[in-house]
């Protein structure tokens, strides 16, 4: 086995990937559970003020207490929805890092197929080293078959297909990467707010064009554990091409089945107008004219 075999055997792409997951489940129970706790401080501050004459509304910390609040009524969306970006990212990292050992693994004419259809210009070629070299090669590929457009996991099979890697993907996990990928476009190219496009390709959500789409925290946990399920099946994948064989792993204690998996994606029903970080969402629902206009300091 050579050197590089050695490192995809040791899988250093996924361990990374499961840490950052790991980190990111730890920030959605902390987060929300550090809430709970400053609202619990701040209610033994209203009843015990430190100068009775100042209003608690007026203070840092009577700002802070409602803008916590009006967070989890709406079930943190800017949390969850900033996890999922990360999450994405986190997981495209991992199958490029991936992809860039298993090129270095392939004989050269299976990489010669692989590149067949890639604009390569030598001249750029050459004048990089050898670890730019790879990296330059994937994303020739990447370009050649325009990866990132594509929906779901097909943004990684296009990458994947041309390299002799076709994992053995569940339907549930690729309905799942679908949908989750869906949401995440929604909030890195339009902040959330639904469109025609996003109602299209996800049937059947509560939202309306124009509309908030609120990411749900079982959203999240099913996104993040579909996408551990595929990254692992990726690297078996090439694992079983240089001689290995796959892993043996249980699913999470959240499901008992990968069809669980769909299930978890059922819509919010808290669909508010406006985002929850905007000045339309935070005015008084009885007063429509009313704005906040405290300062948080």
């Amino acid at each position: 086995m050579t050197s590089v075999q050695e490192e995809l055997a040791a899988a250093l792409p996924v361990r990374d990937f499961l840490l950052y997951v790991t980190s990111t489940r730890t920030m959605l129970k902390v987060i929300p559970e550090s809430a709970y706790f400053s609202l619990h401080v701040a209610s033994v501050m209203r009843s015990s003020p430190v100068n009775p004459n100042e209003r608690f509304e007026e203070t840092s910390v009577g700002y802070m207490s409602e803008s916590l609040q009006r967070e989890i009524d709406n079930e943190f969306p800017l949390l969850f929805a900033n996890a999922l970006i990360g999450l994405w990212g986190a997981l495209e990292a991992c199958i490029n890092d991936l992809c860039l050992l298993w090129l270095q693994c392939m004989d050269r004419h299976s990489l010669g197929q692989a590149l067949a259809s890639a604009r390569v210009k030598i001249g750029d070629y050459l004048r990089l080293d050898d670890e730019d070299r790879w990296q330059w090669l994937l994303v020739q590929l990447q370009r050649s078959d325009a990866a990132s457009l594509r929906k779901g996991i097909g943004q990684f099979e296009s990458m994947l297909k041309p390299l002799g890697v076709s994992p053995q993907v569940d339907s549930a996990v690729r309905t799942t990467l679908f949908r989750i990928k869906t949401l995440r476009n929604l909030y890195a190219h339009r902040a959330g707010i639904a469109d025609a496009k996003f109602l299209q390709e996800w049937k059947g959500h509560p939202a309306d064009v124009g509309q908030l789409v609120v990411p749900t925290k079982n959203q999240i946990v099913a996104g993040y554990t579909a996408m551990v399920i595929y990254v692992e099946s990726v690297h078996d994948s090439m694992q079983v091409k240089i001689g290995g064989s796959p892993a043996q792993r249980d699913l999470p204690p959240w499901i008992e089945s990968v069809k669980d998996l769909v299930s978890m994606l059922e819509p919010s029903a808290n669909v508010p107008e406006g985002a929850p970080w905007s000045y339309h969402f935070s005015r008084s629902v009885d007063d429509p004219e009313q704005g906040h206009n405290d300062n948080p300091s």
